[in-house]
């Protein structure tokens, strides 16, 4: 494979290249990436600075794959040379507590690069990965990405139980909170309009007690990333169960917003969050159109 053998600013230089071709051509990413900038940079943000978000996107997610065809490549060592961690104490504190530890986050900025730099603290990750079709696909890439020891489960019945013995063993378990491809979370208010967001983070916490710990990994100039840990989520406990899991995601949603509008071209999601952004009958295209008002 090509990003093994070549120069790795090479890697980059065409990492950028097909970012360019794809925000071209991949018109469907393209309007659901559109629709969900719309959201996050409101309706005072021009059409320039909508495409001109989506487009950084585009680029941050090409250089992500690159990050992940050189993971074998890049010793943990190494990588914690080119991290600057924000709030790490935080990290470290809450998995000393002994419970476990739910790591969560968006599609935002290297996500990948979270859970390693846990692998180079020496505290151990598992990881709910969505299935990617076919097979092989999904085990050559869990196999880039679980290449210094981080274990990843395909999203299933069986991968709840996993996530709980390794919360158990007093692990780290790492879940996105941002995208719900089985459709069963809850709605919350995000961004200002509704949209269902997964309760799987919060739930673990609850069920465990481990801490909930949201954690962003960002890109920076000259192949630098900064890891910002947030305190632990305050979880509500008191109420019917489906009206707690329901305002804590909400609260997760909260610190979700904070740190997407900071560096919105860093968010590499590629779905639909909200329902209107999805393909209807008039085709993913047009729904986009509508939502930043091409066409008025």
């Amino acid at each position: 494979m090509l990003v093994a053998v070549l120069p790795v600013p090479v890697t980059y230089g065409l990492a950028w290249l097909g970012a360019e071709i794809a925000f071209r051509l991949a018109t469907g990413a393209r309007a659901a990436a559109t629709a969900n900038l719309r959201r996050v940079l409101g309706p005072e943000a021009t059409r320039r600075d909508l495409a001109r978000a989506v487009q950084g996107a585009f680029r941050t997610q090409a250089y992500n794959y690159v990050d992940m065809f050189l993971m074998p490549r890049v010793s943990l060592d190494a990588l914690e040379q080119r991290v600057d961690i924000v709030n790490g104490e935080r990290y470290r504190g809450a998995h000393a507590l002994g419970k476990g530890m739910v790591l969560t986050t968006a599609h935002h900025g290297n996500f990948d690069l979270l859970v390693q730099v846990s692998l180079a603290m020496g505290i151990p990750v598992t990881v709910l990965m969505e299935r990617i079709s076919p097979d092989p696909l999904f085990r050559f890439v869990a196999g880039l990405r679980g290449s210094h020891g981080m274990r990843l489960l395909p999203v299933g019945p069986k991968a709840v139980r996993e996530l709980l013995r390794a919360l158990h063993r007093g692990e780290v378990a790492a879940v996105v909170a941002d995208r719900d491809p089985q459709g069963r979370g809850v709605e919350v208010t995000y961004f200002g309009e509704k949209a269902r967001l997964p309760a799987g983070p919060v739930e673990l916490a609850m069920r465990t007690g481990a801490p909930l710990v949201p954690t962003f990994g960002l890109r920076l100039p000259g192949r630098r990333y900064r890891i910002i840990v947030e305190p632990p989520l305050e979880l509500e406990t008191e109420g019917p169960e489906h009206e707690l899991v329901a305002r804590n995601v909400q609260k997760l949603a909260a610190v979700l917003e904070r740190h997407i509008r900071a560096y919105p071209e860093q968010l590499v999601m590629f779905s639909p969050i909200w329902p209107d952004s999805a393909a209807t009958g008039e085709g993913a295209a047009a729904s986009a159109a509508r939502a930043v008002g091409i066409g008025r």
